[in-house]
């Protein structure tokens, strides 16, 4: 017998808001590198990860200022992912924020003359993977603060601006087992995952901000798997995008507080628990001063939970 089940919790909201550019006096980039933590193989292994520690304040990512372009791309360690890969037989995989870390993609772009492009970008900021012949076990633990953001921000004061910030798998945790296979993330400090796109343009202005896939579980088992997700502190999930021009359009998304996908033969357990506060937010502002201003905000399925399995599976929130 397989079972298979998807529950998702769908969230919609919409606001509007406007926010000045400031203009860079030079160019530059700077990226702050990521940790890695690649350990295995081995019969039992066991590895602890600390993004950053009580009392510190941490940085990874890429700041880029230009002109007339700027980019911004968070996809590897070098550019500031961080990533915590442990594989053998029977495997923990222990990752932690007790600090104020920040993970960025911040780019701003500039143009005197001509148009001006900002692009900023997250691709799997934080990867965690538990991958065990035997069993897998994961488990994510926030007690500080922990930041997760895209900021692009475009002005041209003779031509068209586009301002683009994407995070797509902002968080994902994946663990495997021939045995079992255990994802646990908890949170009692603050997390936020945040898109912030903003252009300002003579003429045409075009600002889109997305935040999808968010945070994921990822768990795959040949006997019991259990996916957990517990908050007891703030976490927040929100795209914001505005757009002033001659024209305008101002797109802004947000998904997944957490999605969890288990596909297990065995028996099968996907939690949710929440004492704590979540936000899931989107807002787009377009304003135009001869042309169409067009603005979309989708703030949308806060909680998905997928289950496939051959044998009995429980699906919960609370």
């Amino acid at each position: 017998m397989q079972n298979s089940g998807r529950c998702i919790a769908l969230l919609t909201g919409a606001s509007v808001s406007t926010l000045g550019l400031a203009v860079p006096a030079f160019a530059a980039t700077t990226t702050s590198p990521g940790i890695s933590h690649i350990v295995g193989p081995g019969p039992s292994v066991t590895d602890t990860l600390t993004i950053c520690d009580l009392g510190d304040t941490c940085f990874f990512g890429v700041e880029a200022t230009n002109s007339p372009a700027a980019t911004a791309i968070v996809n590897s360690v070098p550019t500031g992912r961080i990533e915590q890969i442990v594989f053998g037989g029977s495997v923990t995989a222990t990752m932690s924020n007790l600090g104020n870390a920040e993970m960025a993609a911040h780019a701003t772009a500039t143009a005197a003359a001509g148009n001006a492009t900002a692009v900023a970008q997250i691709n799997t900021g934080i990867l965690q993977v538990a991958a065990g012949t035997d069993g897998g076990f994961a488990h994510f633990t926030n007690s500080g603060t922990l930041l997760i953001d895209a900021i692009a921000e475009a002005s041209a004061a003779a031509g068209d601006a586009v301002a683009n910030a994407t995070i797509d798998f902002g968080f994902q945790q994946q663990a495997f087992g021939i045995n079992s296979a255990t994802a646990v993330y908890t949170n009692t400090g603050a997390v936020t995952l945040s898109a912030s796109a903003h252009a300002l343009a003579a003429g045409l202005a075009q600002a889109n901000a997305s935040v999808a896939d968010a945070q994921y579980q990822i768990i795959s088992a040949a006997g019991p798997a259990t996916a957990t997700f517990n908050n007891g502190g703030t976490m927040v999930i929100n795209a914001l995008a505005s757009a002033t021009g001659s024209a305008a359009s101002a797109h802004a998304f947000a998904e997944y507080w957490m999605e969890q996908d288990l596909t297990v033969s065995g028996d099968a357990s996907a939690v949710i628990n929440n004492s704590g506060t979540m936000t899931l937010g989107a807002s787009a502002n377009a304003s135009a001063t001869a042309g169409a201003a067009i603005a979309t905000a989708t703030a949308n399925e806060a909680f998905v939970q997928e289950v496939i399995t051959g044998s009995s599976a429980t699906q919960s929130r609370h």
